[in-house]
């Protein structure tokens, strides 16, 4: 044992290698089909390719794309993927000013791809679609309607708006079995009022309803409901984009399993109104993105959430929100977080500002008494945040906890320093329950 010494290994073990490029493949998702982890190993030297050939893992990404002329590469992942569960990516999309836009051939080849794929698609854990002013996309939602699927996870169809030439009986995707389906999202279109997707065992639904037409003739907010209706075990939802429509009065929507809550609304106004629909007892975090305008409504509130105790706000184009409304709205709130807004110093300042006029008139306590921790995802404002934790410390509403990003910990910890009680200072951790 005292003449052992290290030694390198000439040649790698086919195990060891094969878990390197299983790793190094899964994260490089997005990368052309040139550039991808797989191609790129399988073109190194002879005992890579052989490797890498025959790690049936490493070709389970299934990628077609508009420009994608040849079926080929298609066939190959295939082909090596053996029978391993497959991500399928499907891109019928085309502008019409672009350079490779030929309608008449993604017509075609989509009827091709379909045909190639038809005898592997039950054996899909992942799909996307993405449809938007294609040619022809009827037949792989057809081919969908038509097959079950026992193993698929996740699902996210973008048919073109204007639907497709569906007859008008109702068709239930994947024949009504797929029992393991946890995460869908769903643009809405002519095609999905026939189509429907089968929902009852669904965790994770997100919505697009911002195409104009969709929103002004009212389809938006009775589809949702009818979708809705059909999800006994939601757990978060996302909304997307709501526009100004009367058609949210009168709903209501009662989700006892939803956890978390995302949508882009328009005005105050319509947000309010969208929360007004909806009665979810178990409801803890709600993030909203709006753009603010000048003339704010009376708040309908309080809401049906006797949970919701964390509130995001994202994308706000105006420096100044309502913070008394939403005090109206969310009284038991004690995290608040700014996410991706435009002006975020503006925000903080105008936080303060509300915070302590409200907390020096004699009828009123200090804005969200229950607030303990704010959130940041943006580099801290020393000074209105300096301003903000003093001010609500002298008025009995002290901030225990400031999240910043890793990169302004630091700084963070710089404005917290003299703060009396003392803040704590974590790390800032984007809301994100929805991924594909």
């Amino acid at each position: 044992m005292r003449d052992y010494k290290p030694c390198f290994i000439e040649v790698l073990p086919e195990e060891l290698l094969k878990d390197i490029f299983i790793c190094r493949a899964s994260n490089d998702y997005g990368a052309t089909i040139t550039s991808r982890g797989e191609i790129v190993l399988s073109h190194v030297c002879h005992y890579w390719r052989e490797v890498s050939i025959s790690t049936p893992q490493l070709w389970t990404r299934v990628h077609r794309r508009v420009r994608q002329r040849h079926l080929s590469p298609i066939s190959t992942y295939l082909a090596r993927s053996k029978q391993m569960p497959l991500d399928l990516i499907v891109h019928a999309a085309y502008q019409p000013s672009s350079p490779w836009a030929d309608q008449e051939f993604i017509a075609e080849s989509l009827v091709g791809v379909c045909e190639l794929l038809e005898p592997h698609i039950s054996r899909c854990r992942k799909i996307e679609f993405y449809g938007e002013n294609s040619a022809n996309e009827d037949p792989f939602l057809q081919m969908l309607a038509s097959i079950s699927m026992p193993i698929l996870q996740s699902l996210h169809l973008s048919p073109r708006v204007e639907g497709g030439s569906f007859e008008a009986e109702q068709a239930v995707l994947f024949n009504d079995d797929a029992p393991m389906l946890r995460r869908v999202s769903l643009r809405f279109s002519q095609a999905l009022r026939v189509l429907t997707v089968p929902l009852p065992h669904v965790t994770h639904l997100r919505f697009d309803i911002s195409d104009r037409i969709t929103q002004e003739s009212a389809y938006g907010p009775p589809w949702i409901t009818e979708q809705l209706a059909r999800c006994p075990l939601l757990v978060h939802l996302d909304l997307g984009i709501i526009a100004i429509s009367p058609s949210w009065n009168g709903i209501h929507l009662n989700l006892p399993l939803l956890l978390t809550m995302s949508f882009v609304a328009t005005n105050w106004d319509t947000t309010s109104a969208v929360l007004g629909a909806f009665e979810c007892v178990s409801l803890e975090h709600l993030n909203i993105a709006v753009q603010y305008t000048e003339w704010v409504p009376t708040a309908r509130g309080p809401l049906k959430f006797p949970l919701l105790r964390k509130l995001s706000l994202s994308q706000l184009i105006s420096p100044a929100p309502p913070f008394p409304h939403m005090s109206i709205l969310f009284p038991l709130i004690s995290e608040l977080s700014f996410n991706h807004s435009l002006d975020v110093p503006g925000l903080i300042d105008r936080f303060d500002s509300i915070s302590r006029d409200s907390a020096s008139a004699a009828s009123t306590s200090i804005i969200l008494p229950h607030l303990k921790t704010i959130g940041i995802n943006a580099e801290p404002p020393v000074d209105e945040l300096r301003s903000l934790l003093t001010g609500r410390a002298e008025h009995g509403g002290p901030i225990e906890q400031l999240l910043v990003p890793r990169e302004h910990i630091a700084k963070g910890r710089e404005i917290a320093s003299a703060m009396e009680p003392p803040v704590a200072v974590g790390e800032f951790v984007e809301f994100c329950p929805f991924q594909l």
